[in-house]
């Protein structure tokens, strides 16, 4: 198997031996979506915390499957 050129200019070429992969915009959504839900998960603990997350992680948890996933408003809380 040979080296796939990547990139090539002038005074360089990039090549690998396997598949580049490219992350997509649903891609990036997953990986902000996973952080949200990883930041809320101390916070929902606390009983004197002002805002109800509960509502906030279930968006959360149901915005890939959005009809407007992932070119739509993100969940807010």
């Amino acid at each position: 198997m040979g080296l796939n050129v990547i990139l090539k200019t002038p005074t360089h070429t990039i090549e690998s031996a396997g598949t580049l992969y490219i992350p997509t915009k649903a891609d990036a959504e997953r990986e902000w979506r996973d952080s949200e839900l990883l930041r809320t998960d101390e916070l929902v603990k606390l009983p004197d915390y002002p805002v109800n997350l509960l509502p906030y992680r279930q968006l959360l948890r149901t915005y890939p499957e959005s009809d407007s996933f992932p070119n739509g408003n993100r969940p807010t809380i």
